[in-house]
């Protein structure tokens, strides 16, 4: 009976020292951080904002978060749109979030699509401040803007959507149509 159990022993030891040494274990921990768990978590949401009964912005994401205490609602994989009268804008981007006192919204990675007087405008840019209280769009990372005439590149973008007034800083590379292809 001791050499079967010596046996065991051994044979147990050597499964241990194999499964330690040869074989990929992930240790997987699961630590207490309430802080990091969010109070609401939505798949699939819409949410749409009325004024006069009119529809200003539709916002839809894949998943949304909300913490407590907090005015920010966080998207993945964002698309929405936005009416001004005639015009409308509309974006997608892989992530953004939105103060919902404000209105306004920060996007990343985001593609948009400016729809006025029968021509449209794509804007795609890594980081967009979004503040639709002032119809501003603000980029302070590398910016291009682009239609059927021209194409403008710029790390510095400011658009006034009501006035219709761009600002560039730093020197914007400007393409007319003829000078690049679409």
């Amino acid at each position: 009976m001791g050499k079967i159990s010596a046996y065991a022993f051994l044979v147990l030891f050597l499964l241990i020292l194999y499964t330690l040494f040869f074989k990929e274990f992930i240790f997987v921990s699961l630590p207490n951080k309430s802080d990091d768990v969010p109070d609401f978590v939505f798949h699939d949401i819409s949410i749409f904002h009325f004024t006069d009964g009119v529809l200003d912005m539709e916002v839809s994401a894949n998943r949304a978060v909300i913490n407590r205490g907090e005015s920010d609602i966080f998207f993945d994989q964002s698309k929405g749109v936005s009416f001004f009268g005639e015009s409308f804008l509309r974006f997608n981007a892989d992530s953004s979030s939105m103060d919902l006192q404000t209105g306004s919204m920060r996007l990343s990675h985001a593609y948009l699509v400016f729809f006025y007087l029968d021509e449209l405008y794509w804007l795609h840019s890594d980081d967009i401040m979004w503040v639709a209280s002032n119809n501003m769009i603000l980029s302070n990372s590398l910016t291009e803007i682009s239609n059927s005439r021209f194409r403008i590149m710029s790390d510095f973008m400011s658009w006034d959507t009501l006035n219709q007034r761009l600002v560039f800083k730093d020197y914007p590379k400007i393409f007319l149509r003829s000078s690049y292809a679409n």
